[in-house]
């Protein structure tokens, strides 16, 4: 199962709405769910936007690879054919967002 950063949202925060929800998905699956790698790509990209808040980056990095340990979430690797074909699907749907796009050609 891939997990995108909407998951990661929710999984990081025991405030989120559906961090129950989440946390309860991951168990059911441990060992069984991927990362997409640009998940960490957007994570970045947010807390530069100060769309999420922490207090140390470095830390909260740390802390997000202890947590995909404990939850046996693995990380996709990417490939640069990928990005093309994340193109065409942004052509073929044009309210496909970016990174979804990215998410989409995974495997």
């Amino acid at each position: 199962m891939l997990v995108e950063t909407d998951i990661l949202l929710a999984l990081i925060s025991s405030e989120d709405r559906y961090y129950s929800e989440v946390a309860r998905l991951l168990d059911r699956f441990l060992g069984e769910t991927k990362i997409s790698p640009y998940s960490l790509t957007e994570l970045d990209l947010l807390l530069g936007s100060k769309e999420i808040i922490v207090k140390e980056v470095k830390t909260f990095y740390e802390t997000l690879s202890d947590l995909l340990q404990y939850r046996e979430m693995g990380l996709l690797p990417t490939r640069p054919e990928y990005r093309g074909e994340a193109h065409e699907l942004r052509g073929r749907y044009e309210r496909l967002g970016y990174f979804d796009s990215l998410h989409g050609p995974l495997k």
